[in-house]
């Protein structure tokens, strides 16, 4: 069933013009959802991104000798 098809059953009595509305938002909100897909799906690659930097050997030697030079600064 297409949108005008799903929005013309729920307004089948209603002026012309209101489907038309109704059909406008409906296809406004379709695209906002897929929208909203899309950013949390960029929002979980960057958590990820994110947890594998934290658990970086790297990154972690160079956070504890930071951690190091901090407590020698505060002595």
């Amino acid at each position: 069933m297409t949108t005008e098809e799903k929005i013309s059953s729920i307004g089948s009595s209603a002026p012309e013009d209101n489907r038309t509305d109704l059909v406008s938002a409906y296809q406004e909100l379709v695209k906002a959802e897929k929208a909203a897909s899309a950013l949390e799906a960029m929002l979980d690659n960057i958590d990820s991104k994110l947890d594998d930097i934290l658990s970086d050997e790297t990154f972690l030697a160079a956070e504890a000798a930071l951690r190091q030079a901090e407590a020698q600064s505060n002595e």
